[in-house]
């Protein structure tokens, strides 16, 4: 379910296996970490434990007949959801191999927004939540800033991490988009500019600790649990406090 330096023992000696989880399955990154999935792990067993609902298929999204096909629910998604139009602050951050990403901060309906973002020292909120999209996704996609504006009307600053060469962003490195290797640290850079600007603004208001959570989606739900696994060796202005992964694939390879 996660991926980590505790779980990277041995992981070549490691059989894969299917969703059906009779064996562990382990999909290696450059680094040596990996998505880790296990029906027999400990780990799986005590989250289980937490989350009894999952036990139940009456929790599960059950779709419509009429959108059981996979890929007409994908295409009746994109093309009937219009989701609600947002404004944003975009911020390039610079990589260290030479690239950029986009992060993008929903601004909040107010006409004091502006300085909100723009003035040090200006409360930006202390719950944040960063979303990572999907395969070549952007803050521009419907789904993306439907869940940007639910969560925004439950009271979190909300920012959302485009890859590289998506969003609208620019191509400044020879590497694009990749769930796979290098995005994990892309987000790390994220995580630590929204901890450090909006941190810096608690810390003058007196207000507290800014937490900082996560949310992916598809290939981005990849790299938000890769992240999730390994974030035990970062330092702590580059780690998250929650993370959910939506329709995570768990084996990148096969």
């Amino acid at each position: 379910m996660l991926a980590g330096s505790e779980l990277r023992k041995e992981h070549k000696d490691v059989k894969r296996a299917g969703w059906e989880g009779q064996k562990e399955s382990v999909n290696p990154s450059e680094s040596g970490n990996g998505v880790y999935y296990s029906k027999t792990s400990d780990l799986n067993r005590e989250v289980l434990k937490k989350l009894p609902l999952l036990h139940s298929e009456d929790c599960w999204y059950r779709p419509p007949s009429w959108l059981s096909d996979r890929h007409v629910h994908t295409i009746f998604a994109s093309k009937a959801r219009k989701g609600p139009k947002l404004r944003y602050k975009r911020v390039m951050l610079k990589t260290a191999d030479g690239g950029e990403i986009a992060l993008d901060i929903v601004k909040r309906e107010s006409k004091n927004e502006e300085d909100a973002l723009d003035k040090p020292g200006t409360s930006l909120g202390n719950k944040w939540i960063l979303l990572i999209p999907g395969l070549g996704g952007g803050s521009e996609d419907s789904y993306v800033r439907s869940m940007a504006s639910s969560l925004g009307q439950n009271g979190y600053r909300v920012a959302i991490l485009n890859m590289r060469g998506c969003g609208n962003s620019p191509i400044s490195s020879p590497r694009l988009f990749s769930a796979y290797r290098g995005s994990v640290e892309d987000m790390r850079l994220a995580v630590s500019y929204i901890r450090g600007v909006a941190g810096a603004a608690e810390k003058a208001r007196g207000s507290g600790k800014v937490q900082v959570g996560a949310l992916g989606w598809s290939c981005g739900a990849s790299i938000t649990t890769n992240f999730a696994g390994s974030q035990g060796e970062y330092p702590y202005w580059e780690r998250i406090d929650a993370a959910a992964a939506l329709a995570c694939p768990f084996d990148l390879v096969e």
